[in-house]
């Protein structure tokens, strides 16, 4: 049996090979074995640090394996996209170039190749070490500094004066150095999932989300996204944007996860990464257009073609992100629970009873309790569904006050639990 070396814990991708015959071997870090979800494979090989290729060919001879045991590499995570190109080219296996990956991984190259090709995209500047001092605003009225190689807007903000680089250089932890300074867009943000093969895209699909996600980090509301039909206005002003970004970044054999800003008629590029969309993109893209993306890169990673085929839904079909309050989890409803809600047709929680949240608002988009995949019979009611999910969810979210002192917790006890003591 042939087997792909899987860089990260992916379970559409571990479906995928198992449904083609071809053994996964997992690769995880410590992330994945320290929060559990999801769960490591069987035969997974433990690493500590996934992104070192050093680290990983470790890991494989400890296992008595070697480049010659595998027909293929594949990540669906961001972080470990290069290692992938890496391996796959000492092992003689097809997939993404080194050189073309460093591009989907790093932002300022990115925006570079993106500009040298006339594409309107935001300017940037790089700062190579926030640490050592920045350049300020640099003729920004306002901007967003983000990490270089960063994702799901973690260690991200808005600013518009030196003195907010300097409280978020303050603010930034020391494992980031490395920061993108680049002009702020405004519009609606656009995401786009597809699949490229020989350079030609075969398949995509646009999304729209509620609200941009910065906007959404900084207000402290949940994200909303919904996939829209082939048809619809916004895939036919992001397709010409999308094909010339691939083909500026020469992606070749790939699935990919890209987000666009529109604004009165014109499309900029925001970023792209050469991967599947995160959260729940595999569902959504699969209820919506009927095309598996685990499969598609997969089949990319192996070399072999795959037709997408899509089937359109339809539907409307979107999701929405559980949000929390400050405090500690103590409960909240089931993922069965909300899937009896209308129109929810997935449902997840990630995160533990006994979880801490110190923090108020939503310091990035990874912060969620849970999320659910909805589904309308248009974009309104969609958006009505969403909405109502989540207010449904907040009404039934029990968080304990935390980082106070037992006097208080046993008044919060009292006033939820009267007869409790």
């Amino acid at each position: 049996m042939r087997a792909a070396l899987l860089l990260g814990v992916d379970p559409y991708v571990v479906a995928a090979c198992e449904r083609r015959e071809v053994r996964p071997v997992v690769v995880y870090g410590a992330t994945a074995r320290d929060q559990g979800f999801p769960q490591p494979h069987p035969d997974g090989l433990f690493v500590e640090d996934p992104t070192d290729p050093g680290q990983v060919l470790a890991a494989l001879a400890r296992a008595g394996l070697t480049g010659d045991d595998f027909a293929a590499v594949q990540a669906t995570d961001e972080r470990y996209v290069i290692t992938a190109a890496v391996l796959a080219r000492l092992f003689g296996l097809p997939g993404t170039a080194p050189e073309t990956a460093v591009r989907f991984r790093d932002k300022w190259l990115q925006k570079q190749a993106v500009r040298r090709a006339g594409i309107p995209t935001a300017r940037t500047v790089l700062i190579e070490d926030l640490r050592a001092g920045h350049p300020g605003m640099s003729g920004f009225d306002r901007a967003v500094i983000k990490p270089v190689a960063g994702g799901a807007t973690k260690f991200t903000a808005v600013v518009d004066s030196d003195e907010q680089i300097d409280a978020f250089a303050r603010r930034a932890p020391d494992i980031k150095r490395t920061f993108l300074l680049e002009e702020f867009v405004p519009g609606e943000e656009w995401t786009i999932d597809g699949i490229v093969r020989d350079g030609e895209p075969v398949f995509l699909g646009v999304g729209r989300y509620g609200e941009p996600c910065l906007s959404a980090v900084e207000s402290g509301s949940a994200l909303r996204l919904e996939k829209l039909d082939p048809q619809s206005p916004e895939h036919a002003l992001a397709e010409p944007v999308v094909r010339a970004a691939l083909a500026a970044l020469e992606l070749r054999d790939s699935v990919f996860h890209m987000e666009l800003f529109h604004r009165d008629g014109e499309v900029t590029f925001g970023e792209c990464a050469a991967r599947r969309g995160g959260v729940v993109t595999q569902l959504e893209v699969a209820r919506k257009y009927g095309v598996d993306l685990a499969d598609a890169a997969l089949c990319c990673a192996l070399g072999e073609s795959a037709d997408p085929s899509p089937k359109i839904s339809p539907d409307a079909v979107g999701s929405t992100f559980l949000l929390g309050r400050p405090g500690i989890l103590f409960d909240c409803p089931s993922a069965a629970q909300l899937r009896e809600l209308p129109g929810v047709e997935y449902a997840h929680i990630e995160l533990p009873r006994g979880h801490i949240k110190l923090d108020d608002g939503v310091a990035n988009t990874f912060e969620r309790i849970g999320v659910v995949l909805v589904t309308a019979a248009d974009s309104a009611a969609l958006a009505e569904r969403c909405a109502g999910a989540r207010a449904w969810f907040d009404e039934r979210l029990v968080m304990a006050p935390a980082g106070t002192t037992v006097s208080a917790l046993r008044e919060w006890e009292r006033g939820r639990w009267p007869a409790a003591r």
